[in-house]
């Protein structure tokens, strides 16, 4: 495609001129933009998948979130933060159906996202909980600042970010796949203590062992 293009022309001025102190910041920009934009051609083409839900299979909820969070942890984008999972008993054997894969990238999200807002190396909690009979949930506890109430309401709009790196899509991704699952997903801030909750709520099919 073009950006691969662009990355290839850029690798072999990089070769060429990249020696040179006046040639090699244009270089690196150009690289960097070009990751950006591959980037943001990814999250569109994610959110623009859908998923027939004949596809869909019964999963352990916990054993979802669990191995999500694992991922992450081993991942180059915690930041420093330190992940505590907390799995409370009434979910051991919970089952949701749906894309295994869409529904660890839709945890993996929320966790950069807890990331990016929360100060170096603090704690993301990691919730599993069954309220109700009939959902399972995953809460996502950062340590940030919060999000002020003009922006509350912004999160999950496509194109909406606070950083200056962000595409804006991350959470729209989130949100996209969470209710394509039946599900739903709400943002509120901690009182007490500060930071922010992504809360995903997906309907429970059945015990395991039924």
């Amino acid at each position: 495609n073009p950006l691969n293009a662009i990355m290839v022309i850029s690798d072999a001025l990089s070769q060429e001129f990249g020696d040179k102190m006046d040639v090699r910041p244009f270089i690196n920009n150009i690289r960097t933009q070009v990751n950006r934009l591959s980037e943001l051609t990814k999250d569109l083409l994610d959110l623009g998948k859908s998923k027939e839900v004949s596809e869909f299979r019964l999963l352990n909820f916990a054993d979802l979130c669990s191995a999500a969070a694992h991922l992450w942890g081993q991942s180059g984008a915690t930041m420093g933060s330190q992940i505590k999972l907390a799995l409370h008993p009434e979910t051991d054997n919970i089952m949701v159906t749906g894309d295994e894969q869409k529904l660890q990238q839709a945890i993996l999200n929320l966790l950069d996202n807890a990331a990016q807002n929360g100060p170096n190396g603090s704690v993301i909690d990691v919730v599993v909980e069954r309220p109700k009979s009939y959902i399972a949930r995953v809460r996502v506890v950062d340590r940030g600042r919060g999000i002020t109430p003009d922006l509350m309401q912004k999160v999950f709009e496509p194109f909406f970010t606070t950083r200056k790196q962000g595409t804006g899509l991350g959470l729209t991704i989130v949100k996209s796949i969470v209710e394509s699952h039946g599900g739903n997903i709400i943002a509120f801030n901690n009182d007490p203590p500060i930071g922010c909750t992504m809360q995903v709520s997906l309907p429970v099919t059945e015990e395991e062992g039924e």
